[in-house]
């Protein structure tokens, strides 16, 4: 199963006028010195942390990739006013239309935070999200306030005032960055010696190196490199649910580098629609340091960044109120001969898919449960309008 990618990211178009920018990229922190350290919910390799907002405890992802965001849910319950609207594009592609408020106070660990814009956007609008089980997003433009730091290995977010109560940052690797209009920080990388600009420095991904389609022609291959692998159908999920039908193309490249000095070889990059995502399935192998005041992100190496191949059963599951079905095919394998987009899955080695709920479900949208749980070949019963039939498909390792 294709594991998802940037399952909750909210992007902002750039329309806003300047009303909307200040209410974008205002915001303060409580004065004087702190240095708080909190932990938080490993989800799908996703930090979900407990906040409150204006006195209510709530339950938030950590998003560099989004503003804030709030639940309508808990935007009533607090009887927040609109202050203005935005159009606003999720990483699935999808675009809509959403209200702007004002959270008084955001408080992380014993820290307040005040006066930061928010999204209103609905958190259970697809089961990838409703997973999550989250009232809003910890963005951007509330963590440029403070210095952060993601320890994955604890399982912690430190932060302060005060870059140096952080881990020192002189031997780390340095990415500068520069910001949307939320202050979501954008990085740039090289393929094989091809720049690549404005890549979404994103904890609100699952993902690994995402770059658009557009780019696939522009990177020389070099003679290490074996063919690219494609996979159709709809591959991610937004705020808005699944993305649309595209093709993904998985391709290893020789020479990667990220910012001025982190550098990764033979890693398989994904390229996909207008994206531009780099995601935590990267980021869990280091120690991060996000620094807004001189746009600049620190990396230390924890473990080996491992994406050096490509292993998968050839296809992936959509979920949708609790029914599976063929989400995606990888073109040529031996699952794309006997599946197609929109197949009913019924059974998977005997497990029964059409009576789960969403307890069983949530572990396939995060954490590719159908590689972890059912082995190296799976026995599929599939319905096909009023088809029923069975088949068996086996694991292929693919850019090996």
């Amino acid at each position: 199963m294709y594991k998802t990618l940037s399952i909750a990211s909210l992007l902002l178009l750039f329309s806003c006028g300047i009303s909307k920018v200040k209410l974008l990229s205002g915001g303060s922190v409580a004065t004087g010195d702190f240095f708080e350290t909190v932990p938080y919910e490993n989800v799908g390799q996703l930090a979900i942390l407990n906040v409150e907002i204006n006195g209510v405890k709530a339950r938030f992802l950590f998003d560099s990739g989004a503003p804030n965001v709030i639940s309508p849910e808990l935007a009533a319950k607090l009887n927040l006013k609109t202050a203005s609207s935005t159009k606003v594009l999720d990483s699935g592609g999808n675009k809509g239309t959403q209200d702007i408020v004002v959270l008084d106070s955001a408080k992380v660990g014993k820290i307040y935070f005040f006066n930061t814009a928010a999204i209103v956007q609905d958190l259970r609008s697809n089961d990838a999200l409703s997973c999550m089980n989250i009232d809003g997003i910890i963005g951007a433009n509330l963590m440029k306030e403070a210095y952060w730091e993601i320890d994955f290995q604890a399982k912690n977010l430190k932060f302060s005032n005060k870059i140096t109560n952080l881990t020192d940052t002189a031997k780390m690797a340095i990415l500068p960055f520069k910001t949307q209009i939320s202050g979501t920080p954008m990085v740039d990388l090289r393929l094989n010696g091809t720049l690549i600009k404005n890549m979404i420095f994103d904890t609100g991904s699952n993902g690994d190196i995402t770059v658009p389609n557009s780019e696939v022609k522009k990177i020389p291959f070099t003679a290490k490199e074996k063919p690219m692998v494609s996979i159709y159908g709809s591959t991610s999920y937004g705020v808005y649910g699944a993305s649309p039908m595209d093709t993904v193309y998985f391709r290893k490249i020789d020479s990667l580098q990220i910012g001025n000095n982190l550098h990764l070889n033979n890693k398989v990059v994904n390229f996909r629609g207008d994206t531009k995502i780099i995601g935590m399935h990267l980021f869990e192998n280091y120690t991060v340091i996000m620094d807004w005041n001189s746009k600049q992100i620190y990396f230390k190496e924890v473990k080996p960044y491992v994406y050096d191949e490509v292993s998968h059963f050839g296809f992936g599951l959509a979920i949708d109120k609790n029914l599976a079905s063929v989400g995606n095919l990888i073109l040529k394998s031996d699952a794309d001969g006997k599946l197609r987009i929109g197949d009913r899955i019924l059974t998977i080695n005997g497990d029964d898919l059409e009576n789960a709920n969403e307890t069983f479900f949530c572990p396939f949208i995060y954490d590719d449960q159908i590689r972890k749980a059912y082995g190296d070949s799976l026995k599929l019963k599939v319905k096909r309008g009023e088809e029923i039939f069975e088949i068996e498909v086996a694991k292929e390792l693919f850019l090996n």
